[in-house]
Formats: structure tokens, C-alpha cells, sequence
């Protein structure tokens, strides 16, 4: 025994498997590196789950940990999300740590998804998503990553995100800060063009986060001016009414007016 609770010849048949398939394998690829019977197989497996050294992912797959450091995650989290389902994207703050425009540490992974999932925690992390019907489901680009081909929401999708899904006055002040930051980063264009795929609702408050910063909302304007209804950032009770955008915004957003 190496003293972690596997043989020499355990460690030697994940690095086989590690250097044959990759850090993500199956049963079926670990019964061929380990050759002995399923039920005794099966056994051998949740010993190693519950020791660290194979996270579970679903059933029948699962993610050799690193070696060197047993316990830890051997692949990047956003390689985790399509594992556990498809077809989903990394969205949100998560998104937008991935293009570099969100430094605070995160312990969960949000993700948009077409089918309801419920959440799950493997290596420190959890793996959250949000349902979507597929009409919303867009705005994503693949990404090569450890063996896997992640989908993840460009940094403008990110935010159409944050206000469609999350409309709350900390999303909407992180998409304000984000623009306001980082307006060189994106393309503004491009984030209108797809926020008309979006809901009334959410192009309406992207409106609002426009003028806010003083940024063309012309297009939006145009677009939105057949629509009559109102639409809300919060259910707080001191809201205020925008008439240009037909929007109820919570008094704290009063200071961008």
C-alpha cells in the first residue's frame, strides 16, 4: 500500500487509464484497464470515490482525480457542466469569470439548460441550472477544454442572462458595473441584437442600463415602442415608474438616472 488508501498497482491502473482515456472515463473503459469482475469492479470504484481519488459524475462516468494531489478536481470545472448535462451552457457570473471580467471566487457553476436538473456538488463546486425553453437557448460558443468541448454564453449573452433570468437588483447593478467597467470588452451591437431573442421584459431593463450609462439604446427604443404592458426589475415597494421604458426600477438604481 502507498498509504492513501490504494496499492501501487491500483495507482498504476489510473494513470493507465489517465494516460489511455483522458480524465474522463467510463465503467466500461475502467473495466477494460482493471480486468477482474463487475461486481468486484463496482466495489473498487466507490472505494475510490469515497477516498478521492474518482469523482463521480453521473452514473457510469466519472473524472480520475488529479494524482499528485488527491481529492482535486483533475479537469476545469466548466468542463464538468456538459457532463452532467446536455444541452446546457455556462452562463452568468461564471461566464464572465471565464472571459476574464469577473475576479471575486466562485464556488458555483451556473448554467442554462433546455431540461430541469437538480443541483450537485463534486470537488467544492456546485453544479446549478436554470431551465429554458429552446427559443432562449442561444448565444453560446464551444470551447475546447481538458478532453471536452464546453458550451459557454459569450460575455454579452452573460449579461441578457443575468437581467432575463435573475432580474434582481444585484444582477442588474452587476450588469451596470460590468458595461460601465468594461465597455471596451463588449460588443454593444451585438449585445442588443441578441437581447431581441430575449423577453420584453429583459430588453426593457437592458434599455434602461443603456440610458443609464448613456449608451445608444436607439435600436431597443424603436423596437420596444409597439409594445405597451410594463415590466419590473424588483416587486420592491418603492419603485419608480419609467415611462420611455415602461419599467417599475427599484429607488436605488435612482443615482444612474
Amino acid at each position: 500500500m502507498i498509504g492513501t488508501g490504494i496499492s501501487e498497482k491500483e495507482l498504476q491502473n489510473l494513470e493507465s487509464a489517465l494516460t489511455r482515456y483522458g480524465a474522463v472515463v467510463s465503467f466500461e473503459q475502467l473495466a477494460e484497464i482493471f480486468r477482474e469482475e463487475r461486481p468486484y469492479l463496482r466495489k473498487r470504484i466507490s472505494q475510490f470515490a469515497r477516498k478521492g481519488w474518482l469523482f463521480r459524475i453521473k452514473k457510469g462516468m466519472y473524472v480520475i482525480s488529479d494524482l499528485h494531489s488527491r481529492g482535486s478536481l483533475s479537469i476545469s470545472q466548466y468542463a464538468v457542466v456538459n457532463l452532467l448535462v446536455e444541452p446546457a451552457y455556462v452562463s452568468f457570473e461564471s461566464a464572465l469569470q471565464y472571459h476574464g471580467l469577473y475576479d471575486q471566487l466562485l464556488s458555483k457553476v451556473t448554467s442554462v439548460a433546455t431540461k430541469q436538473f437538480q443541483d450537485r456538488n463534486i470537488d467544492g463546486y456546485t453544479f446549478s441550472y436554470i431551465k429554458t425553453i429552446p427559443a432562449y437557448f442561444y448565444g453560446w460558443e464551444s470551447h475546447p477544454m481538458d478532453g471536452q468541448t464546453v458550451k459557454i454564453a459569450s460575455k454579452e449573452k452573460a449579461l441578457i442572462d443575468l437581467i432575463q433570468y435573475h432580474r434582481s437588483r444585484y444582477s442588474v447593478d452587476l450588469v451596470l458595473e460590468k458595461l460601465s467597467n468594461f465597455s471596451h470588452e463588449f460588443d454593444l451591437d451585438k449585445l442588443v441584437d441578441l437581447s431581441f431573442q430575449s423577453t420584453i421584459a429583459a430588453q426593457r431593463i437592458l434599455g434602461f442600463v443603456l440610458d443609464c450609462l448613456s449608451l445608444d439604446s436607439e435600436k431597443l427604443t424603436q423596437t420596444l415602442r409597439k409594445h405597451r404592458g410594463t415590466s419590473k426589475i424588483t416587486d420592491s415597494d418603492e419603485n419608480v415608474f419609467n415611462s420611455k421604458w415602461r419599467l417599475y426600477y427599484d429607488r436605488y438604481f435612482e443615482r444612474y438616472v
